[in-house]
């Protein structure tokens, strides 16, 4: 579980399990060896970023790129870090923010991200379905339904379905 459990059988779980201990709620792999997550920094309530190399069998933290949730996505040959305030660049061990998208100081509360077409990401977020613009840098809500969150995104050949928290699910042709 995020909270460190293990469940089932546990005949050699530390060695099945390079990630140990309480994690966030967000875990994304990238190309076919990074995956990251979130995790906490003792007793701090601060969460920083992790990459665990599972071809490298190594974890980096990024101790200067703290938020509880952080989702990574590669998109042109860019590693783009989305929070609930903004979206940047992974720069060596630091975030370069490109835009925030803290109006009214309200966060935009993310639950998944994916690439989309040749320059854009698509965000699931409490504000709804959200395309990033990575050359403009720009943000523009797809689908909005107040008071419900998008949480989900599936893209299967030219189509993205996205489910929301209690409205159904969406099909959006690319």
């Amino acid at each position: 579980t995020n909270e460190g459990h293990i469940l089932g059988q546990q005949n050699n779980a530390d060695k099945l399990f390079p990630i140990k201990g309480r994690i966030g709620n967000s875990v994304t792999e990238t190309g076919d060896s990074l995956i990251w997550f979130t995790h906490p920094v003792s007793n701090s309530g601060k969460f920083i970023l992790g990459c665990y190399n599972k071809k490298k069998g190594r974890l980096t933290n990024f101790n200067k790129i703290i938020a509880p949730n952080i989702i990574i996505v590669e998109q042109g040959g860019q590693t783009f870090c989305l929070t609930d305030t903004c979206i940047g660049l992974v720069n060596k061990d630091s975030l370069h923010p490109l835009i925030c998208y803290n109006e009214n100081k309200t966060p935009y509360y993310i639950s998944a991200a994916i690439p989309w077409k040749k320059d854009g990401i698509m965000i699931a977020t409490c504000k709804g379905l959200v395309l990033f613009d990575t050359k403009a840098r720009t943000l523009q809500t797809i689908f909005s339904s107040p008071g419900n969150c998008v949480r989900s995104l599936w893209k299967h050949g030219n189509y993205l379905f996205f489910g929301t928290y209690g409205k159904g699910f969406y099909i959006l042709k690319e």
